[in-house]
């Protein structure tokens, strides 16, 4: 396929690109392309962004045989071709998930700690509360962290304890504080968009507390 000669140019960065564009078309499941992606996976000095972005590929096509790429590669200095394999793994084992978010969200930073913390959020029961607020608070003030504020919300509404909500309240406020004031015209509204929603749930308590920590 014409797309599929990006994977033989010299500059990784085209090489990237038609790996993702591969990965998002029906050229996916194509067996000439599937064999250079493996020949390039296979290869032992490549570009971190580049072997993520191969893995990646592999992952979409859900065969189980890549099973060992993704548990050898789990373990690479890359936070991003880390996750890669964490994705595949997820994908091929889905009941463990949680497990395997858990596992390997020890220390992770980039794309590898956004995995584990989107997993965790997602089936974190309230006995994940600890995991979950420190997890949320750690990450580095980013986009990343400031889009996850949501989902965070979103797991507070199933906590019944309230101190532990007002806690959690806390950690997003502080988030929030963090940011120059400058941005908070546009930061604010999403915010209380974002716990608008909680206070009623919650009930009164909760409402005022958000309230007062707004100001």
């Amino acid at each position: 396929p014409e797309l599929a000669l990006g994977l033989d140019d010299k500059s990784e960065d085209i090489q990237k690109l038609t790996l993702q564009k591969l990965g998002s078309s029906s050229m996916k499941k194509d067996s000439s392309v599937i064999a250079k992606v493996e020949v390039l996976v296979a290869q032992k000095s490549m570009n971190a962004k580049l072997r993520a972005a191969a893995i990646g590929f592999l992952v979409k096509n859900g065969n189980s045989k890549y099973e060992a790429i993704y548990n050898t590669y789990i373990k690479d200095s890359s936070f991003s071709v880390a996750a890669a394999c964490l994705k595949g793994l997820m994908d091929l084992h889905p009941e463990k998930d949680m497990e395997l978010a858990k596992q390997y969200g020890k220390n992770a930073g980039g794309a590898l700690a956004q995995l584990c913390n989107e997993t965790i959020l997602k089936k974190a029961t309230e006995e994940d509360f600890d995991l979950v607020t420190e997890n949320f608070d750690q990450m580095p003030l980013a986009q990343e962290k400031i889009g996850m504020a949501g989902d965070y919300a979103d797991y507070l509404d199933k906590v019944k304890d309230l101190n532990k909500v007002k806690k959690g309240i806390d950690v997003i406020i502080k988030m929030r504080n963090k940011i120059p004031s400058a941005y908070r015209k546009f930061i604010d509204p999403m915010m209380q968009n974002m716990l608008e929603p909680l206070g009623k749930s919650k009930g009164e308590e909760i409402k005022q507390y958000i309230e007062k920590r707004m100001e």
